[in-house]
């Protein structure tokens, strides 16, 4: 099937971040065929089944969270205003040992469908219970990469071997991929990431790890084996396969030298971090070292949504913040942090991120016509700093829409409201 999506404000984030004013875009099947300004040639030539009038507004790619824990949606402002360890320890972890599958079915359709709605077509996610992540995944229709969560408390084997299992059952799956995902220094031993480096090095498959996201767990590192998070992982050979490392808040000149020099790719948090009171990272200094730097919400209780829009505000303003310069992560880094760089975070970057021809068609549709759009210029400042979810008018995910004027398709919020507040009622 063939589609033409007309008369649109091209943001293409590829390459050379080309924009067409007046551009269209053609989509054969789930890939773009054509990309680039109105051709009324080849509109001429192609026999087309659907056409999208975009009617001026903005085409750009989907957003990609590189990194959340998606069936938090369960636990959004629980334990709000605690620090990490107290939250973890006295709120989260008590909670999450009385999740069911149907727990976690429930919980990943709801962040699915803010998803939808805020214009994020794929998202990185560590949480276990992976199946049934996966079967809401396919219901709903969206792109995912997901991660077992692999920690030494409460039994290491079982939790490793489910990691395993998932890789093998998904590799054949055309939205799902899998990652291995030690949970953080303080939750694996040293026995434990060397176990997992190796099924990462067997399956070729790459690690998504939490990496110095507090003061204290950077010090307890340094106490523990005389080196920063960082540096451990280094040493113990983790960078030696493809590396999402979130957080990365407290990390050092060394560190940042060390990240660039393997390639390791960075995700920022900046409303978690804030809101856990973890500190503001230094992205600016990686991004100048060259450093792969994505971006994500985190989990919803330390974060209160998956909103990518709200974390392109936030990542903007605080990143001029940290270095008191306002030309610090500008309107167009930040675009890029939450679109192509994500993609290449999460390997997937050959088929979405950005609007070229050969890609899958991950894409959303922005309402220049919004009062949040004006003046209808300066529109990749707007995207960042004054438009959000709620301008977003269409989701596209692999040439299908999913979502359009904020209807999401195949979906009874009724329902699903009514059940997830069971399941919340029940757990916390």
């Amino acid at each position: 099937m063939r589609k033409l999506i007309t008369n649109a404000l091209i943001i293409t984030v590829d390459q050379t971040f080309a924009i067409y004013k007046n551009g269209m875009v053609i989509i054969d099947d789930d890939v773009i065929s054509y990309v680039g300004e109105i051709n009324q040639a080849i509109i001429d030539q192609s026999a087309v089944d659907e056409v999208i009038d975009a009617e001026g507004n903005i085409i750009m790619p989907g957003l990609v969270n590189a990194h959340t824990h998606l069936p938090m949606t369960l636990f959004s402002g629980y334990g709000s205003g605690l620090p990490l360890k107290e939250w973890l320890e006295d709120k989260i972890w008590p909670a999450e040992s009385k999740l069911t599958p149907n727990d976690i079915y429930i919980g990943t359709k709801m962040g699915i469908m803010q998803m939808l709605l805020s214009g994020t077509t794929c998202f990185l996610d560590m949480y276990y219970f992976i199946d049934d992540m996966a079967r809401a995944i396919d219901e709903m229709g969206i792109r995912a990469v997901l991660s077992r969560a692999v920690m030494d408390i409460g039994g290491f084997d079982y939790r490793l071997k489910e990691s395993i299992d998932s890789i093998k059952k998904y590799e054949e799956h055309k939205m799902i991929d899998i990652m291995v995902g030690p949970h953080a220094v303080y939750t694996n031993s040293k026995e434990g990431l060397q176990q997992i480096l190796e099924v990462a090095k067997k399956y070729n498959k790459s690690m998504h790890v939490h990496v110095s996201e507090t003061e204290d767990e950077v010090k307890n590192c340094n106490n523990e084996h005389g080196m920063t998070p960082v540096e451990y992982f280094d040493e113990l050979g983790l960078f030696d396969v493809p590396f999402v490392a979130a957080h990365c808040v407290h990390v050092t000149d060394n560190d940042i030298k060390i990240m660039a020099n393997k390639k390791v790719n960075a995700v920022h948090c900046p409303t978690s971090n804030m809101k856990l009171a973890s500190g503001i990272a230094p992205i600016q200094q990686m991004i100048d070292a060259g450093i792969n730097v994505a971006l994500g919400t985190d989990g919803s209780s330390s974060n209160n949504n998956v909103d990518m829009f709200e974390e392109m505000h936030v990542a903007a303003l605080i990143g001029k913040m940290k270095n008191g310069d306002p030309t610090a992560l500008n309107a167009k880094t930040v675009i890029q942090m939450a679109t192509i760089n994500g993609a290449k975070a999460l390997g997937v970057d050959e088929k979405v991120g950005s609007i070229e021809k050969g890609k899958h068609a991950d894409l959303i549709m922005m309402d220049m016509k919004s009062p949040f759009s004006q003046p209808d210029r300066e529109f990749l400042d707007h995207i960042v700093y004054s438009m959000g979810r709620g301008q977003v008018k269409m989701t596209m995910i692999a040439g299908k829409v999913l979502q359009k004027n904020g209807i999401i398709k195949n979906s009874d919020f009724k329902k699903l409201r009514e059940q997830f507040n069971n399941c919340v009622d029940r757990l916390c």
